[in-house]
């Protein structure tokens, strides 16, 4: 998962330097060796965000920090640009590269973290690549012989076409 976070980070263009800043603020912050594996980091594009509890006088508050500035952000301006990742209790468990919404999923545990129909588990490039088979294959019978509806076929084809697709799959 660390190396997932620094690869998308880098995808995003966000400097090594700003990488290398934000991992040691996060990892004093988190108590962790592995700063990027635990939840819940997110970017913009140029800057790495981490989200904290913080202690107020009501009690506690979620707040979103500039991990490289040490700068609190209003939550509700760059939630939108974050990229989504699937957190169990304390790390990051799941990759949705095309959001929640879509069914691709990278999960270490299926398939050894290769992108997947989420659903079904079969591999988004079996998928892509049975309809680009020959002069090219029809999607609903690519879904009939894998026995997936339309939908995951189109997805697959969808990330395998994206600039997410390069990333995970030097990745995972």
């Amino acid at each position: 998962m660390e190396l997932l976070f620094i690869r998308q980070f880098r995808h995003e263009e966000v400097s090594l330097q700003t990488i290398r800043t934000a991992a040691v603020v996060a990892s004093r912050k988190f108590k962790t060796d592995y700063p990027f594996a635990v939840k819940k980091f997110d970017t913009d594009g140029k800057t790495i965000f981490g989200t904290l509890v913080k202690q107020v006088k009501d009690g506690e508050q979620e707040v979103i920090e500039d991990l490289q500035h040490g700068q609190y952000v209003f939550k509700q301006i760059v939630k939108p640009f974050f990229r989504k990742l699937e957190y169990g209790e304390q790390e990051a468990l799941r990759y949705w590269p095309l959001f929640k919404k879509g069914r691709v999923v990278l999960d270490p545990e299926r398939q050894f973290g290769q992108p997947i129909d989420a659903v079904t588990g079969v591999p988004t490039q079996a998928l892509s690549d049975a309809v680009c088979a020959g002069d090219g294959q029809d999607v609903a019978a690519v879904a009939k012989w894998f026995d997936v509806p339309p939908r995951a076929v189109e997805q697959a084809i969808l990330f395998e076409q994206s600039p997410a697709c390069s990333i995970s799959s030097t990745v995972a």
